[in-house]
């Protein structure tokens, strides 16, 4: 056996030796770490995380990507090294966010908080190709500086380099899903492609992800300012749950509920505002509360805000809403008013 070869073997050993007694304290530091930006994230920022996970990585994991990127590079050294010098991600943690524009915030707090010793952005590497599709993660290299230094559960991690991933909720899948089919294997060209294939349309996932929330929130702001626009727009779920709440505070239909309830609406009337439908609210609610007091009296139940808006809809305009009331509910309205002639506002 070479003396190389001898070194390594006794460097390996080293590694062993150093990672069997140092296990609880590497996890510990990993468990430091995630709490420490729990806190920072919870504490001193408004973003909103999906989750903070830490990892050690295995031993056997540690020493293949060793060979794969350092080992070569020592083969001349006439000396037992410290594999675990050269691993800056023996301990991780991954922050996993909602959407893309969130990394860059997320970086910038890391960057505020903490000695970035090396960012690997995988992203820009992507992007500087034509045809590369893969994982897009960013990934920094850090160290705790002061005043995170002095907290007493952060002894572990004091001074040791902790790598951060930084990948959105499609990123972490992809990643996971990836690392699973490719472990330990060598992938055939023809499944290469494929699972190209398959990285570009998570990408695409994570941009339309992005827009549709986007677009959200615009829908969102023209609702919460509806009455400043035309009369003539369409009326849309989130002009619906800001007039209902108006109307209902405290009991207003619930988010989901007013979807189906806005597309039936729309079934009968697809030209219905958000401006006529405030209208008839105002000019039909006084009746309806009348004809829930009666209906109570007689052992019915109290009519919910859909319910309330349906009667009042129905009394605005019977043919064009007929059937938003069970034929029974709105034979019973139409008797109850011809005996209360001029009780219909």
């Amino acid at each position: 056996m070479s003396k190389q070869k001898d070194y390594h073997h006794l460097s390996q050993e080293t590694f062993h030796d150093y990672y069997q007694e140092n296990a609880a304290d590497l996890n510990q530091a990993g468990a430091s770490m995630r709490d420490l930006l729990l806190h920072i994230f919870e504490e001193l920022t408004s973003l909103k995380l999906v989750s903070i996970l830490y990892r050690v990585k295995d031993e056997e994991e540690c020493l293949r990507k060793f060979n794969r990127k350092y080992r070569i590079n020592l083969l001349e050294t006439p000396s037992v090294y410290a594999i675990q010098e050269y691993l800056t991600d023996l301990v991780g943690v991954r922050i996993i966010c909602h959407y893309t524009s969130e990394i860059p915030l997320i970086r910038a707090v890391l960057e505020r908080e903490f000695h970035v010793l090396r960012t690997t952005d995988k992203a820009a590497h992507l992007e500087g190709t034509d045809s590369g599709f893969g994982y897009v993660g960013l990934h920094l290299d850090l160290k705790l500086q002061p005043p995170w230094l002095d907290h007493p559960i952060r002894k572990p991690a004091k001074n040791l380099p902790i790598e951060v991933q930084i990948r959105t909720v499609v990123q972490d899948a992809w990643s996971v899903l990836d690392h699973r089919i490719k472990y330990k294997k060598s992938i055939p060209q023809g499944l290469e492609r494929r699972i190209n294939a398959l990285a570009a349309l998570f990408e695409i996932a994570d941009r339309e992800f992005e827009s549709v929330r986007d677009l959200s929130q615009n829908l969102e702001q023209k609702a919460a300012n509806w009455v400043k626009h035309s009369s003539k727009e369409i009326l849309d779920v989130f002009t619906f749950q800001k007039i209902s709440t108006e109307f209902f505070r405290g009991t207003p239909p619930s988010p989901k509920s007013s979807d189906r309830f806005v597309h039936e609406i729309l079934q009968y009337c697809p030209t219905l505002t958000g401006k006529s439908l405030q209208k008839i609210l105002g000019q039909q609610m006084k009746t309806v509360k009348k004809y829930e007091k009666v209906n109570q009296k007689k052992g019915g139940r109290p009519f919910g805000s859909s319910a309330k808006i349906r009667y009042a809809l129905y009394l605005s305009d019977p043919e064009t809403y007929h059937g938003l009331l069970w034929e029974y509910k709105a034979e019973k309205i139409k008797l109850w008013l011809a005996k209360n002639a001029g009780d219909k506002q």
